[in-house]
């Protein structure tokens, strides 16, 4: 949700230090193959970001793209934690374009897509 460079180019760079990512790889499974029904238990997200913020093996081998992680994790437990106090559409929209990564790139919210259908 990042990414702002070709992403086989940036791993190959980047290879060493991603082995001990096994935090990152359950944040990842948890939000994979979502559901509509799906449940997420917010309290234990949450935890599963803070304690990778916290241990973060991956700062030490690729400090800039550690501090980009860093501050994209407190940006989601900023989102989350405001999603949980409220249901108000602008106070969240106003915490989104505040934030510098989360949404941003790539992944940002610059596409918007129609779908209509023809009634018979």
């Amino acid at each position: 949700m990042i990414a702002n460079e070709n992403d086989r180019e940036v791993i190959e760079q980047r290879r060493e230090g991603l082995e001990d990512m096994k935090g990152m790889r359950t944040i990842v499974s948890t939000l994979k193959d979502v559901t509509p029904d799906f449940k997420l238990d917010v309290e234990r997200f949450q935890d599963l970001i803070r304690s990778e913020i916290r241990n973060a093996p991956w700062q030490s081998v690729h400090r800039a793209e550690g501090k980009k992680l860093s501050l994209f994790f407190q940006e989601v437990l900023s989102v989350i934690s405001l999603l949980k106090e409220t249901k108000d559409l602008t106070k969240l929209k106003k915490r989104i374009d505040t934030t510098a990564i989360l949404f941003k790139g790539y992944c940002g919210l610059g596409d918007a897509y129609y779908l209509g259908y023809k009634e018979s």
